[in-house]
């Protein structure tokens, strides 16, 4: 059993750095990430979908070239090629956390991890894998999931047409007419992959929450990422603008709406874990969880 003064779990932003500034402290520390280092804004958000949206930026601008005094031919947009650029672009962020993990003298333990809770000596026990630490201090930032909203249609065609950003991040073709529900956190992944998406040439649909705060601040950057935006009001229904008056349950049951469903709830975001457990199980004398 290796003993450390700290171990974080999650490899995300939250976590990794707060594995860096534990390290810089003086605490022997180590870090366990069941997937990858960067967590979901480094490998399922934020930065590749803005991969994604630079890309479809260079094809438009390379349409619209004339207008600026330069004339391009036979320009034609790739997206098997655009997803292998955003997965080289991770890949090099990736490795650049790994090596600041090296650099500072964390250990890095690529499993899940469980916690086991604290044993005879007082010490909190964590499993990384099959591999049991031994620490002083816990840290959980495990992050959080993509929710998918409680609308009937959806769960039931999640991994067909309808996708969270993890799916919708490995579509090698571009869709003609592409749905994205919610704004919230969401907005950060879920927007730049639908106007990268417009940019492409597909068809874009955005629903979104008529009570969101995101709409009421940033309606017209809504309105030009959209070809059709949808509110939703308080009853399910869709009215405000007179754009849809339809149910979203019988939008999403007509097969000839969409190709594909991009699914973020207002909120976007669940956490991973349920830190309260840990906090009311583990949590034994000077040990702390945070």
């Amino acid at each position: 059993m290796q003993k450390f003064d700290a171990v974080v779990v999650g490899g995300g932003p939250g976590g990794y750095e707060c594995a860096i500034r534990l390290s810089q402290n003086g605490l022997k520390t180590a870090l366990v990430e069941k997937a990858e280092l960067g967590g979901t804004c480094l490998n399922e958000g934020c930065v590749p979908t803005k991969s994604l949206l630079y890309c479809a930026k260079q094809y438009a601008a390379a349409k619209h070239g004339s207008d600026y005094g330069v004339s391009v031919s036979n320009v034609s947009f790739d997206h098997a090629k655009v997803v292998e650029r955003k997965d080289k672009v991770v890949k090099t962020l990736v490795s650049g956390v790994s090596a600041t993990m090296k650099s500072h003298g964390i250990k890095v333990y690529m499993a899940g991890a469980k916690v086991q809770g604290c044993g005879a000596n007082g010490v909190i026990e964590v499993y990384a894998g099959d591999e049991l630490l031994a620490c002083d201090r816990l840290v959980v930032a495990s992050g959080s999931v993509a929710a998918v909203p409680p609308i009937p249609g959806l769960r039931e065609n999640l991994g067909d047409f309808v996708m969270t950003n993890r799916e919708v991040l490995e579509l090698t073709q571009i869709p003609e007419r592409f749905a994205v529900i919610g704004g919230g956190v969401g907005c950060a992944i879920a927007l730049p992959s639908a106007k990268a998406f417009k940019e492409a040439g597909a068809e874009v649909t955005v629903i979104v929450g008529f009570r969101s705060k995101d709409i009421v601040i940033l309606e017209e950057e809504f309105r030009a990422v959209a070809d059709n935006l949808i509110l939703m009001t308080d009853d399910g229904s869709y009215g405000r603008h007179g754009l849809v008056t339809q149910p979203l349950q019988e939008l999403l049951e007509n097969g000839e709406a969409f190709d594909e469903v991009l699914a973020k709830w207002v909120g976007g975001r669940m956490r991973e874990a349920d830190e309260d457990k840990y906090r009311e199980e583990f949590v034994v004398g000077e040990n702390k969880v945070f």
